[in-house]
């Protein structure tokens, strides 16, 4: 019986077997189709960005990066190239975002910056996001089935400068005249010295900053059709009568007055600043609060006293760095903690002080000390004994052979300020951040820079030879260069020491764009600077531990040459009329390299890098007596002032006409009665 039985559950549990093996067979066969598909796909697109990934409008699906950076770059420089449409008030701007001209081409820069590359960067490494291997994650398989995403690329648009374009224009149309911003209600000292109330007036700004929200959405876009600058209204919050009411606590908080705000530097240098009745009085305003009337430190006088203790006070924190003779590391130099304003702590000082009222005396006896923060330096000196900094990782050399004078200053305090930095692992070294701030009290110095139709100085020439400098550095390190963009122009201070060709540049420009490169090994890493003036070279080196990788990149290849067109000439009123001033030209190119880093392991990275440069014609200033205004074809506004002037200008002329008739006259009956009554002049 028992024998049976077995053979009964023997004989089912065959019967049952072989459905389950044709199962397991088929789902086996199917993850084998997968994955040998998936490799498959994962091969297919080596060194290719995924399908249905797209940047903007643009697909770069199946595009090498070198492809997808062409595509986007061009539709960017096509962009820049038809320049910006403003709409305002029924007028019509157009703005040239090009860069402006200058005898320094480090301070030529286009008036927004697009991070083209690292848009593309971004594009190839979707799906790609844990592994190099040929495998690709589920993410990237749906992208075969039309789930790509589309990416817009980080935009930086240089507001400050575009503002002031744009309201130059508006006063040569004489639109500037629309614009009354009006005034919020505010106290002022009145007839016997006593505190009285001006009540706030309405009116029209032109809203700058909605503009440039959506300037800059239409640049990631890539669409820039006219933009509208918006005159909107500006209100009144707080009445007279609101105002009133908090009459006698504001008399209260200038009687607190005058008292001193004092800070002692990290080099105890005593700085103070006196407080009085008139700053009171521009600093604080009566503002609603939700539902609560109260007296708050606002406005631009106020914004302008913190934005100056911030430029007296503030110091970075500076990481301990080595002291170098010839190849050797001798000593280190200490670490310093950073200090910056407390905002916070600065306005609720104040406060406490003003609501004191003519009790301050009696309880504040001393100055008050403005409030900071202190940050800690991230490689302190304790820090830096044991970090294995032995040799010479790459090197880095530019020429700047026919500098003028203060473009090789700059360089070279530029080059002191980066000289001895420490970068620790994965550490990201920003030179934008690390140079600035570009002001003169930094020791930077001005370079003359034509802006539209003035000439202005600018700080700050030179500097680019730093960032061609250390991107080259960079690359002979094998080091991961995180962010780099070629300038607008091809020029001769950076052209390849390998073969003359340009290509291995980098441009920086505060606010963007930025060089910037990681250090991605495992060891800290040194970056000193030399600056040799007599062969008016620049070499950067990196020292480190050596990981058994070896970066180079081949030579700069030149792939077309453009001309540099007409000479534009450019009225102004700052030269004398029939002077001129003129920047030099640049022709245009297309150029390309390849940067590889050969790795321990036998694995190899690269990545072609392809420059694009602008051609610029010759820019002459020409000095006029009036400039003469082009108006766009059914500008009615611009029309109306060109007539306008015209017709002030026709006036002037009869004016100068009757002068000029008047004095004929009166020469020629000074003459006919000159030998009776001669001139007793």
């Amino acid at each position: 019986m028992e024998h049976n039985l077995t053979d009964h559950v023997r004989t089912g549990w065959q019967k049952k077997k072989k459905p389950i093996l044709i199962v397991g067979g088929i789902v086996i066969g199917a993850a084998l189709l997968i994955c040998a598909g998936s490799f498959a796909y994962g091969m297919s697109y080596e060194g290719r960005i995924y399908p249905n990934i797209s940047i903007d409008s643009m697909d770069v699906g199946g595009l090498t990066q070198e492809e997808a950076y062409q595509l986007v770059d061009a539709k960017l420089q096509e962009m820049l190239d038809d320049g910006l449409i403003v709409e305002v008030e029924g007028a019509t701007l157009t703005i040239d975002l090009r860069a402006s001209g200058s005898d320094d081409p480090d301070l030529i820069s286009d008036r927004l910056y697009v991070d083209v590359d690292g848009a593309v960067e971004d594009a190839m490494n979707l799906g790609r996001e844990r592994s190099a291997s040929p495998w690709p994650s589920v993410k990237a398989l749906g992208y075969l089935f039309g789930n790509g995403p589309t990416l817009s690329p980080d935009v930086t648009v240089l507001d400050d400068e575009l503002e002031e374009t744009i309201r130059e224009l508006l006063v040569a149309r004489e639109l500037d005249t629309l614009e009354d911003p009006g005034e919020s209600t505010h106290y002022i000292i009145g007839e016997n010295d006593e505190l009285a109330v001006v009540e706030g007036t309405t009116g029209q700004a032109y809203d700058f900053k909605t503009f440039f929200v959506e300037l800059k959405e239409a640049v990631e876009q890539f669409d820039l059709s006219e933009i509208t600058l918006h005159l909107v209204d500006q209100t009144v919050d707080v009445t007279e009568s609101d105002a009133d009411t908090l009459l006698n606590q504001m008399i209260w908080m200038t009687q607190a007055t005058p008292f001193e705000l004092t800070h002692t530097a990290q080099n105890r240098r005593e700085y103070t600043w006196e407080v009085d009745k008139d700053d009171v009085l521009s600093w604080v305003a009566p503002t609603w609060d939700e539902e609560e009337l109260t007296l708050t430190l606002e406005g631009e006088a106020f914004d302008n006293f913190m934005e100056e203790l911030h430029d007296t006070i503030d110091v970075d924190a500076t990481d301990a760095r080595f002291q170098i003779e010839g190849s050797r590391v001798t000593e280190f130099t200490a670490s310093l903690n950073g200090v910056a304003v407390d905002d916070d702590g600065v306005a609720s000082s104040l406060m406490w002080v003003l609501e004191l009222g003519d009790t301050a005396d009696e309880l504040v006896n001393e100055p008050v000390e403005i409030a900071t923060l202190e940050t800690e330096a991230d490689i302190t000196t304790n820090s830096v004994n044991n970090l294995g900094i032995n040799e010479i990782l790459g090197v880095g050399v530019s020429d700047f052979s026919g500098s003028p004078s203060n473009r090789i200053k700059n360089i070279t305090h530029g080059a002191d300020k980066l000289n001895g930095i420490l970068l620790a692992p994965g550490e990201t070294l920003s030179l934008v951040d690390s140079l600035g701030p570009f002001t003169v009290a930094d020791g930077y110095l001005p370079e003359l820079v034509i802006k539209g139709d003035e000439i202005k100085a600018e700080v700050g020439g030179g500097l680019c030879q730093i960032g061609t400098t250390t991107f080259r550095a960079t690359m002979n390190a094998g080091l991961e260069v995180t962010a780099r963009r070629n300038h607008s122009l091809v020029v001769s201070y950076y052209n390849d020491p390998s073969n003359g060709n340009p290509g291995t540049d980098a441009t920086i420009y505060d606010p963007a764009p930025d060089y910037q490169m990681t250090n991605d090994t495992e060891n800290y890493i040194l970056l000193t600077t030399e600056v040799d003036l007599y062969n008016y070279e620049l070499i950067f080196t990196f020292w480190g531990t050596s990981d058994g990788r070896e970066g180079y990149y081949s030579p700069p290849e030149v792939l077309s040459w453009s001309g540099y067109g007409e000479t534009q000439y450019i009225e102004t009123l700052d030269l004398a009329p029939g002077v001129e001033n003129c920047q030099s030209p640049h022709p245009g190119a297309t150029t390309s390299f390849t940067y590889y880093v050969d790795y321990n392991d036998g694995e190899q990275h690269e990545k072609t890098y392809t420059s694009v440069y602008r051609s610029l014609p010759y820019i002459c200033l020409v000095g006029v007596e009036t400039l003469t205004v082009e108006c766009e074809e059914g500008d009615e506004t611009c029309e109306a002032a060109v007539v306008a002037e015209e017709g002030s200008d026709d006036a002037e002329a009869d004016d100068s006409a009757e002068t000029d008739h008047d004095t004929e006259s009166e020469t020629s009956d000074d003459e006919e009665d000159e030998e009776g009554h001669p001139y007793d002049s």
